[in-house]
């Protein structure tokens, strides 16, 4: 069974290898540093689909409010399944796989995401650093993750977010980081 850190590995390598091909015009990294800022968002991106399950690491990132949102999205998930089912489907009890994990769902991510960088510039490209490099923390390390809770991964997710902001800001532009939510298609088993 493929596991959130498997998840974010994947998603980490998808993020190093589009890094090295994507063109900065379109939003690809000029440096190093930028580069594993691609891969940390990317490795994040990759756990989004599994917000349909609130067993999930997704869901245990941010304690409750994370807990509660996954909760919500695994009964959207389930009316989208129903609703679109025919005889020849199984029929399911949860949402998990269902609408998050097509290709739809990651599009639509990315078109959200470029829009509201657009629309609120920093406060949006910090709410997205904060929430993906936090769900790479989870993904990417799992024994840190489970000596400390979900408060220590919203602290640390905070502190990496205002860095890379401060630090390397070419590598947050809203192009960019709407290309961290479609490779999350490109993640093995999602």
């Amino acid at each position: 069974m493929v596991m959130g850190p498997t998840h974010a590995m994947s998603g980490a390598a998808a993020g190093l290898v589009m890094a090295t091909v994507l063109p900065p015009e379109w939003g690809g990294p000029t440096s190093l540093a930028g580069a594993f800022v691609f891969a940390g968002v990317t490795a994040g991106a990759a756990l989004l689909p599994d917000l349909d399950s609130p067993q999930a690491t997704v869901a245990r990132s941010f304690g409750p409010a994370s807990q509660a949102l996954a909760h919500v999205v695994e009964k959207g998930s389930l009316a989208i399944y129903a609703a679109t089912s025919t005889r020849k489907d199984d029929s399911r009890t949860n949402g998990h796989r269902t609408a998050t994990h097509t290709l739809a769902f990651a599009v639509l991510a990315g078109v959200l995401v470029s829009a509201l960088v657009s629309a609120f510039a920093k406060p949006a490209v910090l709410g997205v650093l904060f929430v993906m490099l936090g769900l790479a923390l989870r993904g990417l390390f799992p024994k840190w993750v489970k000596k400390n809770d979900w408060l220590a991964v919203t602290g640390v997710a905070a502190a990496l977010s205002m860095i890379t902001w401060w630090a390397w800001p070419e590598t947050v532009s809203g192009v960019a980081l709407a290309w961290r939510f479609l490779l999350m298609r490109a993640e093995p088993g999602v």
